[in-house]
């Protein structure tokens, strides 16, 4: 089972389940979240902080990554289950499957304050640990 929560968007319209026992929490409005001061949105699955989006990247705010993110977490799960990053083009890319859920920036490392290798181990390590959960 699959709880994805925005930490900062608690209330939930409603939940949708898909094959699998996939549970999907979304938020009432992603147009208006509450987020912390510096601006950064966590994702969250079954209990495990995954990642924080702590700064904007390809034109997108951090709440507007978490929900891409999301989005291609959920799709991917549905099918396939390993976790990894490869370097593509210099930059940590971050795959479930064949599917790609993220690239990690140099923006990403330097507000996480670690390097983009560190920093994909970390989250790669942490949608590990959530995507194996959901398959207990």
């Amino acid at each position: 089972m699959l709880k994805l929560t925005h930490r900062f968007l608690p209330v939930c319209i409603g939940v949708l389940t898909l094959g699998g026992g996939l549970l999907l929490a979304r938020p009432a409005s992603a147009d208006t979240p509450n987020v912390t001061a510096d601006g950064s949105t966590l994702l969250t699955i079954n209990s495990i902080d995954v990642m924080r989006f702590r700064v904007s990247s390809g034109g997108y705010t951090p709440v507007q990554r978490w929900a891409i993110v999301e989005d291609r977490i959920i799709r991917a799960t549905h099918e396939f289950q390993n976790v990894e990053w490869k370097l593509v083009d210099g930059e940590p890319v971050i795959y479930i499957g064949p599917r790609q859920i993220m690239t990690i920036t140099a923006a990403d490392a330097t507000a996480n304050g670690e390097s983009a290798t560190d920093l994909a181990t970390t989250w790669t390590g942490n949608l590990r640990q959530a995507v194996d959960s959901m398959h207990r």
